[in-house]
């Protein structure tokens, strides 16, 4: 398939802001909990805010709440304890710069529920998070659409992704890599398509 973007696995062309550390330390000091959240995780924010220091202090500040609520960190998918065939999305490596990488095909997928595919995701981004070695902040998602049909174009898992991407894992996308999507696909594309900002487009490439 043609994809929106099916261009070669390159670096991003649109212009990022540029982290300081006087950006990070700023930060730091007006935050509650402050020892909860480490540099990586503030840069990424400011990033995401484009430099924006008092809406990344919230945004940081509310994801700060939620993990103090919903501990992520130790979350497991309980429906891949009870069958563990209802996901195929799993921690499978490294790329060539230490970048974890996710791997995920929808023909060995059982289980749609938008709940539990939105709980196995934070378990998974989570993975990801504490398997990456220092000064890595990014991952890598390679997502096999063989067997997409139909029943998968349901666009609200895809919001799922993008509501707790920018909410909560901001810019820790490094690259989304779809392999194989169906025609079909043009029509999931076209529904969440103007949900997706530049700057992740950018990180979306299609294979065949």
């Amino acid at each position: 398939m043609s994809g929106p973007d099916s261009s070669p696995i390159t670096a991003t062309n649109l212009s990022r802001y540029s982290v300081t550390p006087t950006d990070v330390q700023t930060v730091r000091q007006q935050l509650n909990a402050a020892d909860k959240c480490d540099d990586q995780m503030i840069r990424q924010f400011v990033q995401a805010t484009g430099g924006d220091l008092t809406t990344a202090i919230k945004r940081i500040q509310a994801t700060l709440t939620w993990r103090a609520q919903v501990h992520p960190e130790t979350m497991t998918c309980t429906a891949c304890q009870q069958l563990p065939k209802s996901h195929y999305m799993h921690l499978v490596g490294y790329d060539l710069i230490d970048r974890p990488v996710m791997y995920s095909c929808l023909e060995m997928v059982t289980n749609r529920s938008i709940e539990d595919n939105r709980c196995h995701m934070i378990s998974c981004f989570e993975q990801c998070v504490q398997a990456m070695p220092p000064g890595v902040g990014q991952w890598v998602w390679v997502s096999d659409f063989k067997g997409f049909g139909l029943s998968d174009c349901d666009p609200r898992l895809a919001k799922v992704f993008l509501d707790l991407s920018a909410a909560h894992y901001p810019e820790r996308l490094g690259l989304f890599i779809v392999v194989d999507a169906p025609w079909i696909f043009n029509t999931l594309w076209r529904a969440i398509s103007p949900l997706v900002d530049p700057f992740t487009k950018q990180k979306i490439k299609f294979l065949s």
